[in-house]
């Protein structure tokens, strides 16, 4: 069996982020200093105020990443692949997007 190196990675703001994302110095360069503390106060507060129960899959996200995170990277490329809100369709995900989404 061939086995082979994947590299994924996101073009966002004319610059690549390694994917899944790290915090890395290559991360804090390409998003800058300030968002990147936005971001990390974002991730904050979601761990200590998280919305529950989380009804929506954009719910189940900003638990997990971050408001500002979430709004970042995962919104557009959710509703994008699935032609449907984040908010419309519950946290199971892709599973129950066919059910809710037309």
């Amino acid at each position: 069996m061939l086995v082979r190196q994947r590299l994924s990675r996101i073009f966002y703001r004319r610059r690549y982020f390694d994917y899944p994302l790290k915090l890395n110095a290559s991360t804090v360069k390409n998003m800058g200093i300030t968002e990147t503390l936005r971001i990390g106060l974002s991730y904050v507060h979601a761990q200590l105020a998280s919305r529950a129960p989380e009804t929506t899959l954009e719910e189940f996200f900003i638990n997990r990443f971050g408001d500002r995170l979430y709004r970042t990277f995962f919104k557009d490329y959710t509703e994008k692949v699935w032609a449907c809100r984040a908010g419309r369709f519950p946290p199971s995900g892709a599973r129950s997007v066919s059910r809710v989404c037309p």
